[in-house]
């Protein structure tokens, strides 16, 4: 039964580190991230964070259909 377990273990080891690859050369082609600091402190611009929450844990579904990227 271990060495069962053990094998599984190692199969999924080793999806995920095929997962870890397609990641790192996908990220290779993304631009490099906004200086977070920087864009809050713009003074020509409004610094907003702003969170969007599907769902919540205790009260499910808050706003059903919601589509973030119209907001």
């Amino acid at each position: 039964m271990l060495e069962r377990i053990l094998e599984t273990k190692r199969e999924e080891a080793d999806a995920l580190r095929g997962q870890a690859y397609s990641l790192r050369h996908a990220c290779a082609d993304a631009p490099p991230p906004r200086d977070l600091e920087a864009a809050l402190r713009d003074e020509e611009s409004v610094s907003l964070i702003a969170e969007v929450k599907r769902r919540s844990p205790g009260s499910g579904l808050i706003r059903p259909g919601l589509d973030p990227a119209r907001l």
